[in-house]
């Protein structure tokens, strides 16, 4: 398979949250220009490709507008539809069920256009696939019904001449779908000087079904860099292990077991 490098870059509270209402803190304001530094500017990442899940892309970019259907449009050509093979940035959106409302066929992010490209599955109707065509918003299907993660990093890497690399920027059950798939090659988030305590907003990793379930990931820490300024920690780790569920189950055991943080010596 040919596969980018990818890589999960993420802003989170000191207790692992995507999003709340930490993000109105002005140590977040201070700890967004470090965290931009690391993963845009090419000072450590160098990427021009971005994935994001469909909750993360309707809160971000298309303000939850509805996508301007014709049920009566001609069939479409069957497969992917690329719009833009060689664009200077993409913004990939998982969006399975074709529900995103684009306005245009590029988000501004970081100073760059990213051209979109829609991932979709085979139950996305004609009408859906006939709105990106009028858009301009390229298309690849990726699976029947759910996503098929190791199709979808195949794809960009041979569909699109300039993608080299991709930058997973949640929700949270795409970080860990991805990183469960054995894609992602490392894990980088900025710490900000900040909690949050919501149980309720997205965090930086959220189990799913399956493969996606809570089965651990091992992972190795290779560097660390405090910015002064802000208060912001970073973090960067390289994929150790993956498990999976019978070797865990084998290795380690999913019972309850004691910390060794704790003393149970008197036990």
């Amino acid at each position: 398979m040919k596969k980018p490098f990818v890589f999960i870059h993420s802003l989170i509270s000191l207790d692992g949250r995507l999003q709340g209402h930490y993000m109105k803190l002005p140590e977040e304001t201070a700890a967004a220009p470090f965290f931009k530094g690391i993963g845009f500017s090419g000072r450590i990442y160098n990427s021009n490709t971005q994935l994001c899940g469909s909750k993360t892309c309707e809160l971000d970019y298309t303000y939850g507008n509805k996508p301007d259907l014709d049920e009566n449009a001609a069939p479409v050509p069957e497969g992917d539809f690329i719009a833009e093979k060689n664009a200077e940035a993409y913004l990939i959106a998982l969006d399975r069920k074709g529900t995103l409302g684009w306005q245009q066929n590029f988000v501004p992010y970081a100073g760059v256009k990213q051209h979109v490209i829609s991932v979709i599955t085979e139950q996305v109707s004609n009408a859906y696939k006939d709105f990106l065509r009028r858009k301009g918003v390229s298309y690849i299907i990726c699976g029947d019904k759910d996503l098929d993660f190791e199709m979808i990093v195949e794809k960009c890497a041979t569909l699109f001449d300039n993608i080299k690399d991709i930058k997973v920027t949640g929700g949270g059950y795409v970080n860990w779908a991805f990183l469960r798939s054995g894609l992602v090659d490392e894990v980088s988030v900025v710490i900000v000087s900040g909690a949050d305590g919501s149980s309720k907003t997205p965090g930086l990793f959220t189990a799913g079904e399956g493969n996606f379930a809570d089965i651990p990931v091992a992972l190795d820490l290779i560097e660390t860099e405090v910015d002064k300024e802000s208060g912001g920690v970073w973090l960067r780790y390289k994929v150790k292990k993956v498990w999976d569920y019978d070797e865990f189950d084998k290795e380690i055991g999913f019972a309850p077991k004691d910390f060794i943080a704790v003393d149970n010596s008197g036990k």
